[in-house]
């Protein structure tokens, strides 16, 4: 058996890529800071606009939980970087898969459905 196979295909990470709409998108570090301060600035703005409105009509303390509350939310709701992209060991399709660096990870191709291991940079058949 030739080491090709018993590895599977191989998968490159990128620190940036997500996933959005079904589309893997790959950015440079400058696009992402910028996003992301933009985010932060409009995040906090939302949660003080909420506490302060609530603040108003209703109590200080309530206005300021209200207003760490919905922070909270936005901040849970940032987009999470990590692609992994290469071809799948059934398919051969090329496919993008939203993870961290490191671990394992088993998912179903989004192409022929079957299962797919990602270990050691690698994308694997289970």
């Amino acid at each position: 058996m030739s080491e090709e196979i018993s590895l599977g295909s191989s998968a490159k990470f990128h620190r940036w890529g997500y996933i959005s709409s079904g589309r893997a998108r790959i950015l440079d570090i400058g696009s992402v800071a910028i996003s992301r301060i933009i985010t932060i600035i409009s995040d906090v703005l939302v949660a003080v606009a909420f506490g302060l409105a609530a603040g108003v009509f209703l109590h200080w303390f309530l206005g300021l939980f209200v207003g760490v509350v919905v922070l909270g939310v936005e901040i849970r709701m940032l987009r999470r970087y990590g692609l992994w992209t290469g071809h799948c060991p059934h398919c051969s399709q090329e496919i993008s898969v939203s993870h961290g660096a490191h671990g394992v990870h088993a998912f179903d191709c989004p192409i022929c459905t079957r299962r797919v291991l990602l270990s050691e940079n690698h994308f694997r058949v289970v």
